[in-house]
């Protein structure tokens, strides 16, 4: 059960998976760092700009409790968004957002590596979020 629900997990977060630029706005693509900061935000009543539920706001490093080097910030925006940020391909219901939202929490405290993705034309638009120790 625990390695199906892992499975599940884990290819449900490369499906949400996650973005990252570094300081400049340049695209990193993909990247291995540390949760330093993570933060769901709700939504604003009568704006429909960060989606329906809000979105999450993740700031990564290269080691943990914000120490190495800055890996870039990004966000996961919740369905109905239409910031130009957002990319309309990767947009989550409220039970993936607050799901993902605890997990990142949990990265951060715990120390955890993450592995995060986004697109050239989206650079701060996460769409991919794997968690070191998951196996597939």
């Amino acid at each position: 059960m625990e390695r199906t629900l892992a499975k599940l997990i884990t290819g449900s977060l490369l499906m949400a998976a996650l973005l990252l630029a570094p300081s400049d706005a340049e695209a990193m693509g993909a990247s291995w760092g540390y949760v330093c900061k993570t933060r769901l935000e709700v939504p604003t009543p009568g704006s429909t700009l960060y989606g329906d539920h809000g979105f999450i706001s993740v700031t990564l490093y290269s080691r943990p409790a914000c120490t190495g080097s800055y890996r870039g910030l990004g966000y996961i925006f919740s369905k109905g968004a239409t910031s130009s940020a957002a990319n309309p391909r990767f947009l989550y219901d409220q039970p993936t957002l607050l799901y993902l939202a605890q997990g990142l929490r949990q990265a951060a405290i715990q120390r955890q590596q993450v592995y995060v993705l986004t697109f050239p034309h989206k650079p701060y638009a996460i769409s991919s979020v794997t968690f070191s120790g998951w196996t597939q």
